[in-house]
This record gives structure tokens, sequence and C-alpha cells, in this order.
């Protein structure tokens, strides 16, 4: 049995959140803009250069260019920023301790004197994520369970920790 008893803070929500919008298939249909964006410069670099405007060509490569490779990191800024002012304007993190307590089957989870029973087999992904394991769950309705490692008491505890929800 491992117990843990750990509080979140917004910093470990956000990167967490972070992560699980780049693995949404949301995420994936945000691609087109940028493709689109970039083809479009294309289109228009190449009937410039075949008009013979050769600066305005330039221009519109350069903007090609930095669409594709910068649009990316410029939708993580958005992205980060948009859930700190969720995190800011609401209270998602719940106010006291979490305690965790892995025993055999379940993971236990007391929130504010609310107790959840969750079964390791709905466990569907176990990610490290800057200091912190970042726990998802099949179902959907189950809220993800973000882990600080320096609540556990020792590396060895970790370990466990993380084979057992892995083993299924």
């Amino acid at each position: 049995m491992i117990e843990i008893i750990y509080r979140n803070t917004v910093e470990q929500w956000i990167e967490c959140a972070s992560f699980a919008s780049k693995k949404s298939r949301d995420e994936k249909k945000l691609d087109r803009p940028r493709i689109f964006l970039t083809s479009a410069c294309a289109v228009i670099f190449v009937f410039t250069i075949l008009s013979g405007q050769i600066p305005v060509s330039i221009i519109f490569g350069l903007l090609g260019i930095v669409f594709y490779f910068f649009y990316p990191a410029l939708l993580e800024k958005m992205t980060r920023r948009a859930f700190k002012r969720m995190a800011n304007k609401r209270d998602l993190l719940p106010n006291g301790d979490v305690k965790l307590v892995l025993n055999g089957e379940n993971i236990i989870v007391d929130i504010e004197e609310k107790s959840r029973t969750i079964s390791i087999k709905d466990v569907a992904d176990v990610t490290e994520i800057s200091e912190c394991l970042f726990i998802e769950f099949k179902n959907k309705d189950e809220i993800s369970l973000i882990v600080p490692i320096n609540a556990f008491k020792s590396e060895e505890d970790v370990i466990e920790f993380k084979q057992k929800l892995k083993q299924k």
C-alpha cells in the first residue's frame, strides 16, 4: 500500500493541461490553419516571382516560413496563457491536501473530504511531466490526477507506484 499526501500548484496544473491538450484530437485540427497559411503564402510567393515583384515575393516567402515553423510555438504560448487565466478566474485546484492511496487493485482519492475509488484497470496512461506524474483514465468523466514526485517518500515508491499502475 502506498499513501501520498500532496497539494498541486497552478504551474503543475498548467503544464499537465497543456500536455493533455496537445494529445487531443482538437489540437490536431488546429494544424489546418498552419497548412492553409503556409500554402497561401507559397502560392502568393510563386505568383509574385512570376510577375517580377521580387521584394514582395521575399516577404511572402518569409511569412510562409514563419507560419510553418513558429505557429506551433505561438499556439502553445496562447494555450498556456488561456489555461493560466482559467486557473486564476476559477477555483480549479483543491483548496486542501489531496490524499491518494494505492492499495491492491484500487486508487482511493480523498479531495476536500470527498472520497472516490478508481480501479487500476481504468488507468489509461501514466506520464511523467516536469517532476509530476500525470495519470489519465479511460473514463473521460474521471478527472485526471497530477501527483508531484516529491510527495513520495522515496524513489522506490515512485517506481513501485508507476509499475502498479502500468501493470493493470
